[in-house]
This record gives C-alpha cells, sequence and structure tokens, in this order.
C-alpha cells in the first residue's frame, strides 16, 4: 500500500490536532539573559527507562545538580526542589525556569513560592 504525504496528514488529522506550518515560528516570550551566578535556574527532568533524573543548571556558571527518582510527580520535584537549593544554589535563585510539566506543578510551585 502506498499512501501520499497530504494523505497521511488527513488521517492524522482525524485523531490529532496538528499545527498549522505558519503557527510553528510563532513569536516567544522574552528568553531570560543571566548577568550573573544564581539568577536563572532552569529545570528539567529526563527519563532513562525505570529512573528519572531530575535536572537543575545555572545557565550563568553552568553549575548542574541533578537527583534520581523512580517517579516524577509533584512531590520528587518539590524533594529535588528543596534538595537542590540547600546543597547547591545556598538557597537563593532570581528565576526558576521551567517546561511547566507536571512534575513542576503542585507541590513543587508552592515550594518555590517560598523561596
Amino acid at each position: 500500500m502506498k499512501l501520499s504525504v497530504p494523505k497521511i496528514y488527513e488521517i492524522l488529522s482525524e485523531k490529532y490536532l496538528l499545527r498549522s506550518r505558519k503557527s510553528r515560528y510563532q513569536k516567544r516570550g522574552p528568553i531570560p539573559q543571566a548577568q550573573a551566578p544564581r539568577q536563572v535556574v532552569q529545570f528539567d527532568t529526563m527519563h532513562f527507562g525505570w529512573v528519572f533524573a531530575f535536572t537543575a543548571i545555572d545557565i550563568y556558571s553552568r553549575e548542574a545538580d541533578v537527583l534520581l527518582r523512580s517517579s516524577v510527580t509533584s512531590d520528587d520535584g518539590m524533594v529535588f526542589l528543596r534538595s537542590c537549593m540547600k546543597w547547591r544554589f545556598d538557597g537563593h535563585v532570581e528565576l526558576l525556569q521551567n517546561d511547566g510539566g507536571p512534575e513542576f506543578k503542585g507541590e513543587f510551585a508552592l515550594r518555590a513560592l517560598v523561596l
């Protein structure tokens, strides 16, 4: 069976919401720039099979912290935030940047507001 590219997109659009080619290059918000350490720290998670790596990277100094957890919940995110702020970032960061995943909501978000 041979399918043309437009037919594939037609089939996919029946089940999924596809972006148009024009929406791919939308303007994004401002990109944070750091002028000193501890101004902007980026948080993200990586999935390694049965293990999740929570990462925090200072975009100015490239200092990083990693915590391995067996799940990826907001409670796990809060545990990581508490440990990396205590041991790596001395308890103070001006801006915490993340991708808005579920691990960065709930308990993580509440704890981040207190910092």
